[in-house]
């Protein structure tokens, strides 16, 4: 992208950027995936019409209007498989997974599928399909994600890879960012780094309109 184009583009996407503010502040959909703290079985709240666990296995099956709650953070999905390690989850009549004796069962992965939904306050991510991976503290959507949240800013991305120890996320496929209705940045590829407070936009075409100006590069 020529200069010209760099400077415009990073001009429309912090336009509502106050001085000092950190990157996340103006577009929080894009910082680190806000799932729970997704530690412990026990810590999470589960609901569903079905639940199968194998405790051989360790591996527990929650089906149909599946829901996973931890203080402001839910995610919903028609079907979700947990991995986990340790003590025996147990399970009452309503599938709803109950407490321990401790917080000893462990999460390793989590696979929502069949349309997946996460809410945290005002942050929304909807997408095909979820993998989480406890340990890393990794978690990717996949298929025609959208995420939103407040000011009208949105994201969407055919794929979200989210690294929350090292505080990145990265958006491929078609990109499209917008901050309100006129301002807009489409690409192949984009790359938040909260640490680093960078937002990067790349791909063969980089298009930003700001209103009726329209810049290609």
């Amino acid at each position: 992208m020529p200069d010209e184009a760099a400077v415009i583009v990073r001009a429309l996407l912090t336009a509502d950027r106050k001085a000092g503010q950190a990157m996340a502040a103006v577009f929080p959909q894009f910082a680190p995936f806000k799932l729970p703290t997704l530690v412990s079985i026990e810590s999470i709240d589960w609901k569903a019409a079905a639940l199968d666990v194998d405790d051989t296995a360790k591996t527990a099956l929650f089906r149909r209007d599946v829901i996973a709650r931890q203080g402001d953070a839910t995610l919903e999905a028609p079907e979700l498989d947990v991995a986990y390690e340790g003590r025996t989850v147990l399970s009452d009549g309503s599938g709803r997974a109950a407490r321990g004796a401790d917080d000893g069962t462990k999460l390793k992965t989590i696979k929502a599928r069949g349309g997946v939904t996460t809410r945290n306050k005002d942050d929304t991510a909807v997408a095909h399909s979820l993998d989480y991976d406890g340990p890393a503290e990794k978690a990717v959507l996949t298929g025609d994600v959208v995420m939103t949240s407040t000011g009208d800013r949105r994201a969407t991305a055919d794929k979200v890879e989210f690294d929350q120890k090292a505080e990145r996320a990265v958006l491929s496929g078609t990109v499209v960012l917008s901050a309100g209705p006129e301002r807009r940045v489409t690409g192949d590829r984009a790359e938040f780094d909260q640490k680093a407070d960078t937002l990067v936009v790349v791909g063969s075409e980089v298009v930003a309109t700001q209103a009726r100006n329209v810049l290609k590069g």
